[in-house]
């Protein structure tokens, strides 16, 4: 007698799968779902036919929201770095660099200024 693939894997893993036989359950089947259950997460795909200016506008949407996760994955590196950088740095150093910093930036009063 030949068992089922998904029986095996379930054997094998020892996983116990429920199936939710319960037809008022919230789970949507589909293609997404309609606006109501997407609650206006432009990454959901529509219901209905995807036409080329759906597929526009959901390919500029992912588009962006790729281009935020990326840029948003940077700035976190980058911080990172820089608090891993100050972490071993005294706050004293710190004061002291701070101070150079404005000592150069601003101006000495007395001084002549050239003509």
């Amino acid at each position: 007698m030949r068992i089922p693939f998904h029986e095996t894997l379930s054997q094998t893993l020892d996983i116990r799968i429920d199936v939710d036989t319960d037809p008022s359950s919230s789970i949507t089947y589909g293609a997404q779902g309609n606006k109501e259950h997407n609650n206006g997460d432009p990454l959901v795909l529509p219901s209905g036919p995807i036409t080329r200016s759906r597929a526009k506008k959901y390919g500029a949407t992912m588009s962006l929201y790729i281009q935020e996760q990326v840029t948003q994955e940077l700035h976190d590196l980058a911080f990172n770095k820089c608090y891993e950088e100050l972490k071993g740095t005294s706050k004293f150093l710190i004061l002291m660099e701070a101070h150079v910093e404005m000592e150069s930036e601003i101006p000495a009063y007395g001084t002549p200024r050239p003509c």
